[in-house]
């Protein structure tokens, strides 16, 4: 029973790779970062590993959408963090749910 892990997402979540850039709340300026998986609700970002990132801080994302130069801005919080040894992995809730034919772009 405890090798069992469960899924508790609700939504699908897509496993490709997208750059991005974010600021927080109350920051000057954005900075890259990259998402590693998404879904209609929420990311997988991969941070700088020297940022001060918290639960609860607001987050702005503008991701580059792959087929074309169009981008799309993003404002979520972060519900968890794992810092590893050069980077800073947070998991982000988005505000919005995004629409389906936004979702399939990426």
């Amino acid at each position: 029973m405890d090798d069992i892990k469960l899924n508790r997402r609700r939504t699908r979540r897509v496993y490709r790779t997208l750059n991005a850039q974010y600021c927080f709340k109350n920051q000057l300026g954005f900075k890259d970062c990259t998402i590693l998986n998404f879904s209609p609700t929420g990311a997988s970002v991969k941070f700088d590993k020297n940022e001060k990132v918290n639960t609860g801080d607001t987050v702005f994302l503008e991701i580059l959408i792959p087929q074309g130069f169009e981008h799309m801005s993003i404002k979520g919080i972060i519900k968890r963090i794992e810092r590893r040894e050069n980077e800073i992995i947070g998991g982000v809730k988005f505000n919005e749910k995004l629409k389906e034919n936004i979702f399939l772009k990426l």
